[in-house]
């Protein structure tokens, strides 16, 4: 006689209460308090987060990026956003770059300000330099209480010279940097090239340009003018009034400013690609700088994005190659 191989079916449970079989537990339901509900607790992001598209998850506002956007991170319509943090990716993308930037046939890799969509290069050559300033982080200005975009920008630093003035801000936790005036001052006053990109997003007459830098530039020079001699004060007057007929033409959606700030108060200005021209005041640019690195900057956003970029920048610098030692010389007489 040949058994059957299969497994007979287990019997149902009997319907009465005093059964032998144990009872199915049952997953506990979670509360339902009509409250917004957070795959993991609200943060805020650093300079090179993105966004993640969670349901049910509060958007945010201007968070500059250093990162460009990947695929998912558009928000649109009703879906909300929240904002992670993707350090490992920010440090491999950051120590890439100074291999990249050897290659002179490879292109210079961009980062894009997300409301604006405009491209930043990591690197680029300024006017009246002789070593490229690299990309800290970027934001997005602007204006009246609708938020009308006007232009984006980004922040350029000598990264060797930076690294060794600002290296030691990197212990300190994010949110104490971004509250540290220390840190913001060894940023506006270190003895290293800076650099402003503008791209304009929308046309704006250089009339009102002009004034707009009157506006944001007068009031800080008349509180430096405070400790200054007399003919510096002249001097820094003198130069604002040049500064300003650099901007006389229509600046239209799409064109590029530089501000280029050298050690020695040096301020070039490029717009469209033309140079403007070099004033010596360093005063002036002291003031131009410190409206987006001082007490009272045009995006709060953007000011704490930089601090928050300073780790990974530092990466970067570290990995830099060293400067040939007549290069390093010549930017030394340079300097001085």
């Amino acid at each position: 006689m040949i058994r059957s191989t299969r497994t007979p079916k287990r019997a149902s449970p009997p319907a009465s209460t005093g059964s032998a079989w144990p009872p199915i537990p049952r997953r506990p339901a979670l509360p339902r308090t009509g409250a917004r509900q957070w795959v993991n607790p609200p943060f805020r992001a650093p300079c090179g987060a993105v966004s993640i598209p969670v349901a049910a998850a509060p958007g945010s506002g201007s968070e500059p990026h250093l990162l460009p956007r990947t695929a998912g991170s558009v928000s649109s319509g009703r879906r909300k956003t929240m904002r992670r943090p993707l350090f490992p990716l920010l440090a491999a993308a950051l120590l890439a770059v100074p291999a990249l930037a050897q290659d002179p046939s490879q292109p210079v890799p961009t980062v894009e300000e997300p409301r604006s969509e405009v491209e930043f290069p990591r690197w680029m050559d300024f006017p009246g330099g002789k070593q490229p300033l690299h990309l800290l982080a970027v934001g997005l200005r602007t204006k009246t209480i609708f938020a009308v975009k006007v232009y984006a920008f980004g922040l350029y630093l000598d990264a060797r010279a930076a690294a060794a003035a600002l290296r030691d801000y990197r212990g300190l936790r994010p949110k104490d940097r971004r509250k540290s005036r220390a840190f913001y001052r060894a940023l506006l006053n270190g003895d290293f090239s800076k650099g402003l990109r503008w791209v304009m997003t929308r046309d704006v007459d250089g009339e009102d340009i002009a004034e707009a830098f009157a506006e944001s530039l007068e009031p800080r020079l008349e509180k430096l003018a405070r400790s200054a001699k007399p003919e510096v004060v002249a001097a820094d007057r003198a130069a604002l009034a040049r500064f300003k007929t650099f901007f006389s033409d229509e600046l239209e959606e799409g064109t590029e400013l530089v501000f280029a700030w050298h050690p020695g108060g040096r301020l070039v200005t490029r717009i469209g690609g033309k140079v403007m021209g070099e004033v010596k005041s360093h005063n002036l640019a002291l003031a131009l700088f410190d409206v987006y690195l001082g007490s009272d900057p045009i995006s709060e956003d953007a000011k704490e994005a930089f601090a928050d970029a300073l780790p990974g920048f530092l990466d970067l610098a570290a990995g830099l190659p060293p400067l040939p030692a007549a290069e390093e010389a010549a930017d030394a007489g340079a300097d001085g």
